[in-house]
């Protein structure tokens, strides 16, 4: 298991921030509640939920003040859309942060050497995250992938009118390279 300060470093060094910052928003996420506190000699342990709520911070980099109410809100958001009918067989009432979970889990646990790519889009200017996977086996031939988008309700589900952008590529490998043991995989 690794500790929030681990998680800290890890992701800095993968993501290519500084430490300090990615530090600031940790700090903001448990003053939110979204990370765990450690208390006195017991140091707090972080799990794949934990991860996802530092990456996301990391990623849509708001004002420090503004993080805990931005991850939030981002992950909260509700399933939208599928790009395939393989999406029909994904639980509907799954929220943004239980899809990036499954991902990020799915990352963890694939065998050394298969390669596959997650990509997960978060629109900074607009509540809205894309995730982009590989489609299953048996339907890579029709969809070479499956995009899920999360997003509130009632609004439509062109990407077009919204410029400002900021992606997080995820190749399984390098997030098994960051070396956590992180729990909470089933």
């Amino acid at each position: 298991m690794a500790s929030v300060s681990e998680l800290v470093d890890g992701l800095s060094k993968a993501l290519g921030e500084p430490r300090d910052k990615a530090n600031k928003y940790a700090r903001a996420l448990i003053d939110a509640d979204l990370l765990p506190k450690s208390s006195g000699r017991a140091v707090a342990q972080v799990e794949i939920v934990h991860f996802v709520r530092l990456l996301t911070a990391m990623a849509l980099q708001p004002k420090i003040k503004d993080t805990g109410e931005r991850v939030a809100e981002y992950l909260n958001l509700p399933m939208a859309a599928t790009s395939h009918k393989t999406g029909e067989r994904i639980n509907r009432d799954m929220t943004c942060e239980d899809m990036l979970v499954k991902v990020f889990c799915a990352a963890l646990t694939r065998s050394p050497g298969e390669l596959t790519q997650a990509s997960i889009h978060f629109v900074v200017n607009f509540p809205l995250v894309e995730v982009t996977m590989p489609s299953p086996k048996v339907l890579e031939l029709i969809a070479p992938e499956m995009v899920v988008r999360f997003k509130p309700h009632g609004v439509p589900l062109d990407l077009d009118d919204l410029p400002i952008r900021r992606s997080v590529i995820v190749w399984a490998d390098s997030v098994k390279s960051m070396g956590f043991d992180l729990e909470g995989c089933d």
